[in-house]
């Protein structure tokens, strides 16, 4: 028996990959495991149930059925829904003129002739002609079978049937049509349209007229506003703040940024002066203040001509400083105020310390003045023995000198006393 190579390349039934004889099984069990999608009916199919899937399928092409009451060409899988309501709908019976569900109209044609009379002519709704009692019901099931061929969608639909076949095929043919979005001219069906515009008109646009972005769906009505105000601008008049002349609204901006290219602040009096004037203007100016006198701010000390210290006080005032008692930030306008009370509240929950005049809660005295008591006996001590040092090495004393020095580490203890070392001490 011929033996087959184990390492001989096999193609995959499901991928055609050339793969191994022996890995072939294994490979071919991951393979056919993964899905794919049906064409029919959407499902995921794994590809070695694939070829077998399309005879058990249940989904299938759409197809046009007519309605049994209308004839309307309708989808298999929306018949059932429009037949429902097709009908529902009532037509008026020629015989005893009630209103009969198109439904039950084949039934209620059996009962509704009994007790009349035969002899008694009545014209066809659809042609028009004149038939006898017993006639014209054979008459009129024929007369309103005979099909017409609808306008809208070229099929052939029974009279009786018509007028609401050609209401639900323009309905139909108006779903299918397309219209542009208003706002963005883009083409939708009407069963989309609505939703599409809902979202597209929340977008926002720049205004050409003020250059705020507005949103689409309110861009018309603030056009018709933003062209009043613009209208409103050009009346109203407002000086220039650097050359004093008029101009409208609409103007006053472009013609202040070119204003202000030409003219230059004056640090004296903190006008504008065209450039060309500025030299003239700081002689005239100089000599005006030496004749005006200036007051010093209460906030800063600056001093200021009379004519611009109040602007100045309003807006140096407006400064805040840390307060000394509650570490908060004040405005210096309101400091004083603000000192007066901070002052009272602060006596009835603080203290000052009698060593260190520092303002402590009266909670926490008892150990901050004991504990600035030992810090200060300590800084006292060492400032006396400081003094001690001092006056020993100023006075010469050998025996208090060398042991200075022993104890700053300067001279060993077996050293001579010749030595020279020179060594300060300073308080």
């Amino acid at each position: 028996m011929q033996e087959i190579c184990v390492k001989k390349l096999v193609p995959c039934e499901y991928c055609e990959l050339e793969v191994p004889l022996d890995i072939l099984s294994e490979h071919s069990a991951a393979c056919g495991s993964r899905t794919e999608q049906c064409s029919k009916c959407n499902k995921h199919v794994m590809l070695k149930d694939l070829e077998k899937h399309p005879r058990y399928c249940s989904r299938k092409e759409p197809e046009a059925v007519p309605c049994e009451h209308c004839g309307l060409q309708t989808d298999w899988n929306e018949l059932m829904e429009h037949a429902a309501i097709c009908g529902t709908r009532t037509e008026r019976c020629f015989l005893c003129t009630e209103l009969v569900m198109v439904k039950d109209r084949d039934t209620h044609f059996v009962t509704c002739g009994k007790g009349l009379n035969f002899n008694e002519s009545i014209s066809c709704d659809y042609c028009g002609g004149s038939f006898n009692n017993s006639s014209i019901g054979k008459h009129i099931e024929l007369c309103r079978s005979r099909a017409e061929k609808c306008n809208e969608c070229n099929n052939y639909i029974e009279r009786k049937d018509m007028e609401f076949h050609l209401m639900m095929c323009k309905q139909k043919r108006l779903s299918r049509l397309e219209f542009p979005c208003q706002y963005c001219g883009e083409l939708y069906s009407s069963v989309f349209l609505r939703d599409h515009s809902d979202k597209c008109g929340t977008r926002t646009q720049k205004c050409e007229k003020c250059d705020k972005y507005i949103a689409l769906k309110n861009m018309e009505t603030h056009s018709n506003v933003c062209e009043e105000k613009k209208q409103l601008r050009l009346k109203v008049s407002s000086p220039c703040e650097y050359c004093g002349k008029l101009f409208s609204c609409a103007l006053l901006e472009d013609h202040v940024d070119i204003c202000r290219s030409r003219n230059q602040k004056c640090e004296k009096c903190d006008k504008y002066i065209p450039l060309k004037n500025m030299e003239m203007h700081l002689n005239t100016c100089k000599e005006k203040r030496q004749f005006r006198p200036e007051f010093p701010c209460r906030y800063c000390g600056e001093s200021y001509l009379s004519d611009f210290l109040e602007d100045h006080v309003d807006k140096c005032g407006t400064r805040t400083r840390k307060c000394e008692k509650c570490d908060k930030y004040i405005a210096l306008k309101n400091m004083e105020t603000h000192s007066n009370v901070c002052r009272e509240s602060m006596s009835k929950t603080h203290g000052d310390c009698p060593i260190c005049h520092q303002s402590i809660p009266w909670m926490e005295m008892n150990i901050h003045c004991a504990y600035c008591t030992q810090v200060n006996s300590e800084i006292q001590e060492y400032e006396h023995q400081n003094k001690i040092n001092e006056l020993a090495l100023r006075k010469g004393n050998t025996k208090v000198k060398r042991h200075l020095l022993v104890s700053l580490d300067l001279v060993s203890p077996a050293s001579s006393e010749s030595s020279s070392i020179k060594v300060t001490v300073k308080l």
